[in-house]
């Protein structure tokens, strides 16, 4: 995750933005794992000088019906985020 993160970051013009939006899995077998981060995790990407986040929200899990993919219910976890380079 701190690999893909900082390449995605290489890609932000100074002054550029970063939006990310997110929808994943949320069940007990991916709660901690990396690819997983709360709202805190996501924080800590963009608490350097080089950016200022504006705006982090992790939502609620919510409930996905069963369909083709996945024929069970089952829970994700949605969240964006937005940041500035700034130098």
């Amino acid at each position: 995750m701190v690999k893909m993160i900082r390449r995605v970051k290489n890609y932000v013009a100074l002054r550029g933005l970063l939006y990310v939006d997110y929808m994943l899995p949320y069940e007990t077998k991916y709660r901690g794992r990396q690819n997983c981060p709360g709202r805190e995790a996501w924080s800590n990407y963009f608490c350097d000088s080089g950016w200022k986040l504006f705006y982090n929200r992790v939502l609620p899990p919510t409930i996905d019906r069963a369909h083709v993919e996945y024929p069970v219910d089952h829970f994700h976890q949605w969240g964006n985020l937005l940041a500035r380079r700034v130098s």
